[in-house]
């Protein structure tokens, strides 16, 4: 079992004992979508790419020019993953096309993002309202009027 770390005490962050066999050059972050498939950001800062490694596969989902990537993390079962892009967070499907996804942040900051275990729902943090939707179609949300910074499926 690999140590974790508490950064900040946000989130408890499993390190790699071992580099990851067939990954990509400059690997940045890694986020776990199954016991052998996993998401990574590639490349320096300006120039980053999120990538999804699945059966050996890389598939090149997005790429940032000119703009900051990292803090990523994925859904339960691996369907979705989130960056912050310049800040701002990102959700990007990694089974199909088209690979980014809509939030319903109203224009808003997202600040934390989670799902139920099944991920049939999603919800989202932003400065004014928790929304709550469907994880395939962020444009359906019902708002909760209340101010978040973090958000936990339970």
């Amino acid at each position: 079992s690999a140590p974790r770390v508490v950064f900040q005490g946000l989130h408890d962050v499993p390190l790699c004992d071992r580099p990851i066999a067939g990954a990509p050059v400059g690997v940045r972050e890694v986020a776990w979508l199954s016991v052998r498939d996993y998401a990574v950001l590639t490349g320096p800062d300006g120039a980053t790419s999120l990538e999804v490694v699945r059966n050996g596969r890389r598939e090149r989902l997005f790429n940032s020019v000119g703009a900051r990537m990292g803090a990523l993390e994925a859904s339960p079962s691996g369907r979705y993953v989130v960056v912050r892009l310049d800040g701002a967070l990102t959700l990007f499907r990694t089974g199909s096309s088209p690979a980014l996804q809509p939030l319903p942040a109203d224009d808003e900051l997202a600040r934390s993002i989670t799902w139920s275990r099944d991920e049939r729902l999603a919800a989202l943090a932003t400065e004014s309202s928790v929304a709550v939707f469907p994880s395939d179609a962020g444009a359906r949300a019902v708002r909760i009027p209340i101010s978040a910074a973090t958000v936990q499926w339970r």
